[in-house]
């Protein structure tokens, strides 16, 4: 008898999430490629050369993130390591909403 089929895990699949900030594209680029920005956002630990093929070694909240930067496009475009995968970050201009603002550690971010 033949053995079930397990379900595939494609772990390759993109995941895709939106965040508005009110701050523009060039104020938040800062907080993902600056080691003393990305701590006054984020707390923890950074060590950022943000060039492609560059090191990323981030300790945040106990989440440890290691490896280099893949892309980096000035105030457009990070792709660096996070949870297993790289993490692309879209950075574009977006009308200010305070209702819609993500805060970090009870502050608004990057501003």
């Amino acid at each position: 008898m033949p053995s079930p089929e397990r379900p595939s895990h494609d772990r390759s699949a993109a995941v895709s999430e939106e965040v508005l900030i009110e701050a523009s594209p060039e104020t938040v680029f800062e907080f993902f490629v600056s080691a003393a920005e990305m701590r006054k956002w984020m707390g923890g630990h950074a060590t950022l050369d943000a060039t492609p093929g560059g090191l990323f070694a981030v300790d945040i909240g106990g989440n440890h993130a290691r490896g280099s930067f893949v892309e980096v496009r000035a105030a457009e475009k990070v792709v660096s390591p996070g949870d297993g995968k790289d993490q692309m970050r879209s950075l574009r201009a977006a009308a200010p909403s305070p209702s819609r603002s993500r805060r970090r550690n009870g502050a608004p971010c990057c501003g």
